[in-house]
């Protein structure tokens, strides 16, 4: 690829936006290199005194208006509205063959390329552009150049008055390129074109669809624009779609997290009334646990108290015994028989 040399024609709807991505009047923002200086050739005297974009717009119209009125006076009749008057063509140079050919050089071969081009074709080219300064820089930081070549053309012979460029055979047109710099050591780009042909002929004996052969295109600088501006509006489309739903994603989150915590305060209410309510329970089985303790120690002082007093009864009542039994021995045989009917009715009122 680094060898190849091919040339690609497309319709040229502004001459005007053509025009000044050509000859710069306002930069690109993708140069990697302003220092490089292009090359600018013009073949109409008018032209070259030009500086802005509106003069070469007001030229298109005026020379659309009077290659239309040629056709009408010629062909006595109106030129249809969708013939193309303006076209551009881009020759794209490989890069690492480019560099080892002299510049001058180059610009000479494209000289005369052009005049063949016209002088075949029947045509009129204004003006080329060799770019030198467009390309970009690789993950390495090393500039990687696009060398090419713009050059506009008016579609119309005022002495033939007809188009010129009506049914051009772009493999040929690729042959005579090729050429035409092949002592500078360049080779033939692909016939994109011809290649598709021969694809659609193989399909239809095959009985299958022709598979489409993409070809790399060089776009003029206004639709490449168009185009960067069409993506810019998709991206940025897509940018608020996406900042959209992040809103949408982000209230719901939002809400969830309120719900949430609606649902945590609730529990933790219940929770604390549950505590509450515990605590309460609580704090009245050990009031009551307390009283018990109390009316416990109150019995057992009691307890003591009796088991005390008992004890001096007890001491008490042998004491008295012993007095009784003293006396019975100093009692009558009569006076024994009335102590012991005492003292078992004594005994039987202690078992009671």
């Amino acid at each position: 690829m680094s060898k190849l040399i091919s040339v690609n024609i497309q319709n040229l709807d502004n001459l005007g936006q053509s025009s000044s991505h050509n000859l710069r009047f306002k930069a690109p923002s993708y140069l990697i290199d302003k220092s490089d200086k292009n090359i600018d050739v013009c073949y109409v005297e008018d032209l070259e005194k030009f500086t802005k974009k509106s003069q070469f717009e007001d030229y298109q119209v005026e020379k659309t208006t009077k290659i239309k009125a040629d056709y009408l006076l010629h062909n006595k009749q109106k030129m249809q509205e969708k013939t193309i008057l303006f076209k551009e063509g881009v020759i794209s140079f490989g890069r690492e063959q480019f560099k080892n050919c002299d510049v001058n050089e180059i610009n000479n071969t494209l000289k005369k390329f052009m005049i063949d081009f016209q002088d075949k074709y029947k045509v009129k080219v204004l003006s080329y552009s060799l770019h030198l300064d467009e390309g970009h820089i690789d993950d390495n930081g090393k500039k990687e150049h696009n060398y090419h070549c713009h050059f506009q053309i008016v579609n119309y012979d005022f002495k033939t008055h007809k188009t010129g460029l009506r049914n051009v055979n772009y493999s040929k047109l690729q042959t005579e390129l090729f050429k035409a710099f092949e002592h500078l050591g360049f080779e033939r780009g692909r016939d994109y074109r011809q290649e598709q042909k021969k694809e659609a002929e193989t399909a239809q004996k095959e009985g299958r669809n022709a598979i489409k052969i993409d070809k790399p295109l060089h776009l003029p600088h206004y639709k490449y624009k168009s185009l960067k501006t069409a993506k810019n509006d998709a991206d940025k489309k897509k940018l608020e779609d996406d900042i959209k739903n992040l809103k949408i994603e982000f209230d719901k989150l939002q809400q969830n997290i309120i719900d949430t915590n609606n649902k945590q305060q609730d529990q933790d209410k219940k929770y604390q009334k549950l505590v509450k309510d515990r605590k309460s329970e609580f704090d009245k089985y050990d009031n009551l646990l307390d009283e018990t303790i109390k009316d416990l120690k109150s019995v057992e002082k009691t307890k003591e108290k009796l088991t005390v007093n008992l004890a001096e009864k007890q001491q008490e009542y042998d004491k008295l015994i012993k007095k009784m039994d003293i006396v019975n021995k100093k009692m009558t045989h009569q006076q024994k028989a009335i102590y012991s009917s005492l003292k078992r009715k004594d005994t039987d009122l202690e078992i009671s």
